[in-house]
């Protein structure tokens, strides 16, 4: 009788399913394993069904924790588990109480049974019988002799020619690229796929996060004239008003400065619209319509603040709490930026730190509102400029 583990592999090769059996001779399924006491080999061409108890020894040694020969049971517990992670085949062997092999060893036996290593060094007498050539009890030789896909194996009577017989005693098996490369020796490069993990790519997707992050606000603050221009071509700009009642610009008087340039100190009326529309025609940019608001309710989507070109502040940061730039710094990178207060009031020390245009207006002289009205467009039309807001025409 052959080797049982040489004898399963044959058999798995085949495409064939062993059967448990009972004591008695019945068949059982494979979760009874641990119930079981005996392993049947299917019928396999010239060769005879085998049936070989679960508790004869293999050759197939475990070295971890300590030298021992595997009894079937164990072999043919790892190839019913073959396809289960590690958690999972531990769990599993525990439960029907049989030996449990580390990680190596088992990727090492499943490989040899399904005739992807040729051989294997835990299995004993493996190098051998390679060395002087006798294969009849060696079960590492049956195996690699039974495994090989290309060398066949050719019976002659006696009216076979001598030449085809002497054809067939040199034939030479063929190799391709995957049984070259294959060593005999099972190495675990997992610490090379960690370390891999670890330095290559979750440094990568660390970068790529950034790099979004980064580029999140960068529609607005593209200089690139062409991108601006095709995104921005059609579309009114839009300005933001301080919300706070203590703002001296606000969504009742605006129109009135920025349209008229006369300024009215007037509280923001509850019954006013949250939205103007301000019409302006200059000699740079041409005729222009501008959406002030006072609250970012509108602007729900990222291509809106594409459009905004200027803030007006009163000092106060829960302002921005609502804006894409949330940051007064980096808004202001962004945005023009003005602060509208009377002459003589202190400004707010926070504005003082902020890349923001400080603008006085008087408190009674109105012919002077004007000469402030126009100076504010003068630099929110120099912004657009810069930023490739194209020249308009009515």
């Amino acid at each position: 009788m052959s080797d049982p583990l040489v004898a399963l592999r044959t058999t798995i090769a085949s495409n064939l399913t062993p059967e448990l059996l009972s004591k008695d001779g019945e068949v059982l399924p494979d979760a009874d394993l641990s119930k079981a006491a005996s392993l049947r080999l299917p019928a396999n061409g010239d060769r005879e069904a085998q049936t070989f108890p679960l508790t004869e020894l293999t050759k197939y040694e475990s070295k971890i924790p300590n030298k021992m020969q595997l009894d079937l049971r164990v072999v043919y517990n790892c190839w019913l588990t073959r396809d289960l992670n590690v958690t999972d085949y531990i769990q599993i062997s525990d439960e029907r109480g049989i030996f449990n092999l580390k990680f190596v060893e088992r990727a090492d036996l499943l490989g040899w049974l399904k005739g992807e290593n040729e051989e294997s060094e835990n299995i004993l007498n493996d190098k051998a019988g390679k060395a002087d050539g006798s294969g009849d009890g060696n079960a590492a030789n049956q195996a690699t002799d039974e495994s090989k896909p290309t060398k066949k194996t050719v019976s002659f009577d006696d009216s076979s020619s001598a030449e085809l017989k002497l054809i067939y005693e040199h034939e030479r098996s063929l190799q391709n690229h995957n049984s070259v490369l294959r060593g005999s020796k099972l190495i675990d490069f997992s610490t090379v796929s960690k370390e891999c993990q670890k330095s290559i790519i979750q440094a990568f997707k660390t970068k790529q996060s950034s790099s979004a992050r980064n580029k999140k606000p960068e529609p607005h603050g593209a200089v690139s004239k062409s991108s601006s221009n095709g995104s921005q071509k059609g579309k009114d700009p839009i300005i933001l008003l301080s919300p706070s009642a203590s703002a001296l610009l606000n969504i009742t008087n605006v129109k009135q400065f920025l349209e008229n340039a006369v300024f009215e100190n007037v509280m923001k009326s509850s019954s006013s619209s949250n939205v103007q529309m301000i019409a302006r025609k200059s000699p740079r940019l041409g005729y222009y319509k501008f959406v002030v608001v006072d609250n970012t309710e509108r602007l729900t989507r990222p291509e809106y603040w594409d459009r905004v070109v200027a803030v007006f502040v009163t000092g106060q940061a829960w302002q921005f709490k609502q804006y894409l730039w949330s940051d007064p710094n980096q808004l202001f990178q962004k945005v023009a930026g003005f602060c509208l207060t009377f002459n003589g009031d202190p400004v707010p020390p926070q504005v003082k730190q902020w890349n923001v245009d400080v603008v006085g207006i008087d408190r009674n002289q109105r012919f002077r509102d004007r000469e402030v009205s126009e100076m504010i467009w003068t630099k929110i039309e120099r912004w657009m400029i810069a930023k490739g807001w194209p020249v308009r025409k009515r």
